[in-house]
């Protein structure tokens, strides 16, 4: 029951749900080992992977009209590297 009440509380959709509990099925039968301790572990985890593919780079875009000025923050991946990363990884 606490599974499905974690399930239903992040709004898991039936995809997400089927691969949680197989998750929890693989573990529980020792197919696998669940490693992560608690969401700080898995904070690391992700700081770790980050590092290994492209990253996001960050400009400021000023655009001007009828002598107004707003600056905007606009994130975005080389394109080049992204294609690279995903030949590296497809999955």
């Amino acid at each position: 029951y606490e599974g499905a009440q974690i399930a239903l509380e992040a709004a898991l959709n039936n995809e997400q749900t089927d691969r949680l509990i197989t998750l929890c099925h693989r573990c529980a039968t020792g197919k696998e080992k669940f490693t992560f301790k608690n969401h700080k572990d898995v904070h690391k985890k992700w700081d770790v992977a980050s590092q290994r593919v492209t990253g996001f780079m960050k400009e400021v875009l000023l655009m001007t009209f009828e002598d107004k000025s707003w600056d905007f923050e606009v994130h975005y991946w080389d394109l080049w590297e992204w294609a690279a990363d995903l030949f590296r990884d497809p999955q």
